[in-house]
């Protein structure tokens, strides 16, 4: 039985949670082969060449491919990023906020 090989983040992370169970809910046989708790850690993993992962398409570098069902891998819903602040936000508070913001919206 051939089992792919997946990089998992090694903490409580959506990505991770979905991504397991939609391989568990396919039948798709894994095993994990690193884990790590940052997108740094995860794309030097992916970029060996040896397991999959889960990533923002935006943090994808050239070297790097999506993958799916040609490898038997189910599909995985879309993701949402949000920012919380509280409503009586200060300007240094609504700053760090913007400047968030613009660096995603800089990502596409």
């Amino acid at each position: 039985e051939a089992r792919i090989p997946h990089t998992l983040f090694d903490r409580a992370c959506s990505w991770r949670d979905v991504s397991i169970q939609a391989l568990e809910d396919a039948g798709q046989p894994y095993r994990v082969v690193f884990f790590s708790e940052n997108t740094a850690g995860i794309k030097a993993a992916v970029a060996t060449g040896l397991p999959v992962g889960v990533l923002a398409r935006s943090t994808l570098e050239s070297s790097m491919l999506v993958v799916g069902s040609e490898l038997g891998l189910p599909p995985l819903p879309d993701s949402v990023l949000l920012l919380l602040r509280g409503s009586d936000g200060s300007p240094a508070i609504n700053a760090m906020a913007a400047a968030i913001e613009s660096g995603f919206d800089r990502l596409g």
